[in-house]
């Protein structure tokens, strides 16, 4: 079964994943995606395309709401006041990202 990992690590590097595991059983699927998530050294890669997509702002803003995401808000400067009781405020408002460094733990695990 390794063998034929290997085989199909090196295979996703010249195909795209889509055409890689449309190609497999659901028992290779699972051990493909075993094997990778289980070694520390594998990873999956994301490949984008430029332009692929056409991002419209009427669609980012629709989705914010959707996700109760504010895209623009007034942010603390903490460099020039650490007083949390009375903390300094950008002026205008503005565009903010969220990333999410929560760890997911499997339900089965606690």
């Amino acid at each position: 079964m390794l063998c034929s990992i290997n085989y199909i690590l090196q295979k996703q590097m010249e195909i795209g994943y889509r055409d890689l595991t449309s190609k497999m059983s659901d028992n290779e699927f699972r051990a493909y995606f075993e094997y990778v998530f289980n070694d520390e050294k594998q990873y999956l890669i994301l490949d984008t395309v430029d332009y692929e997509r056409d991002i419209q702002m009427e669609n980012i803003e629709a989705e914010s709401k959707v996700l109760v995401v504010p895209l623009f808000e007034k942010v603390i400067i903490h460099h020039i006041n650490m007083d949390t009781n009375e903390p300094v405020l950008t002026k205008y408002e503005v565009s903010v990202g969220y990333v999410s460094s929560k760890t997911v733990t499997p339900y089965n695990s606690l």
